[in-house]
């Protein structure tokens, strides 16, 4: 592993899917897990000893609300980024995470190029200090490309573009 990898702590209760995804980031050229953690106080005693540069956390975690967690990450100096994974984009659920410091969120049923690409996103806003967006309006609709260059706007996503693309 390389200075330049993004460096990722895993947040979530499921041991098969915090292996699974290990497993694709760990595989992935330019990251490197760091840590996995299985509830949000652990989460955050890890994003305070290793200061990763991503957390992807699952939106649903016990014991403690990820909205929590999410805000105790956000006010730590320097800041890692959190990148939320849910399996369905609730609105008022995600404007909330982004309003507790979220730097956005990936939907499970991502392919894991969008996976990468998502964190790759969540790396660049961090170091750009961009705003995220907003969810969709629940209307069915996915989220924007991480980086839309028409709109000037950073958000995350699964990059439903890349797999239209591809199933042309």
């Amino acid at each position: 592993m390389t200075a330049a990898n993004i460096r990722v702590l895993l947040c979530h209760d499921h041991e098969v899917l915090r292996s699974g995804l290990a497993s694709l980031l760990g595989a992935a050229d330019g990251f490197e897990v760091v840590a996995t953690a299985a509830e949000g106080v652990e989460g955050v005693e890890a994003t305070i000893r290793l200061h990763p540069d991503v957390v992807l956390m699952d939106l649903a975690m016990p014991r403690i609300d990820a909205l929590h967690v999410t805000r105790q990450i956000a006010a730590l100096t320097p800041p890692s980024r959190v990148l939320l994974l849910t399996g369905f984009p609730h609105r008022a659920r995600l404007r909330a995470a982004l309003e507790a410091g979220a730097s956005g969120w990936v939907l499970k049923d991502a392919t894991p190029p969008e996976l990468l690409s998502a964190v790759r996103a969540g790396l660049w806003a961090r170091e750009n200090g961009s705003a995220p967006g907003e969810p969709g309006d629940g209307d069915g609709e996915r989220p924007r490309h991480p980086v839309d260059e028409h709109e000037g706007e950073a958000r995350l996503d699964t990059g439903r573009r890349e797999r239209d693309a591809a199933r042309r």
